[in-house]
């Protein structure tokens, strides 16, 4: 009940039309729209004449005016306040734990520098050189005096002692 298809007829329809749209396209996307783009409107169209086909054609040029709708109600309402928020929250949280952080490590710094430096460890070396010198002081009395036979007899009791330690402990 079914009529045997004409392939040739098929095929040469398919061309016409893919000439047709091909001549088309080019004289309208290349010839027309290289002169102006203004040239591609119809004057005297319908949405010259009809305020509604004006209106409409406006609403589809907009893209119903979503993108409008989105980036100046939606996005620009959102962004200030998450803006907002979000310097506030680095003004008063983030850089003011910073800058805490930064006092306080400043002041330990100070207390260690004043009191632990200072005081212990240069009170130490300080201590051990007044020490040295105190010690000097009273060896150059008592054991300098300038008579040879008493160097002599320092340096033979402290080899003799040095002399004894090294026979017990080695």
């Amino acid at each position: 009940a079914h009529g045997t298809p004409s392939w040739s007829l098929a095929i040469f329809s398919t061309v016409v039309a893919i000439i047709g749209v091909s001549a088309a396209g080019y004289y309208f996307f290349v010839k027309v729209n290289a002169q102006s783009p203004a040239a591609t409107e119809l004057t005297n169209g319908l949405t010259e004449k009809s305020k509604v086909a004006k209106a409409g054609h406006t609403l589809l040029k907009q893209k119903y005016y979503l993108d409008h709708l989105y980036t100046d109600i939606i996005a620009n309402g959102t962004k200030g306040p998450v803006a907002d928020a979000t310097y506030w929250t680095n003004q008063k949280g983030i850089d003011e734990a910073v800058n805490q952080v930064g006092k306080q490590t400043a002041r330990a710094a100070t207390f260690v520098y004043e009191k632990i430096d200072q005081n212990m460890v240069d009170g130490v070396v300080n201590l051990s050189g007044k020490a040295s010198e105190g010690l000097g002081e009273t060896t150059r009395t008592i054991i300098q005096r300038g008579k040879i036979h008493q160097y002599a007899a320092i340096m033979f009791a402290a080899t003799t002692i040095l002399a004894g330690l090294l026979i017990v402990f080695v």
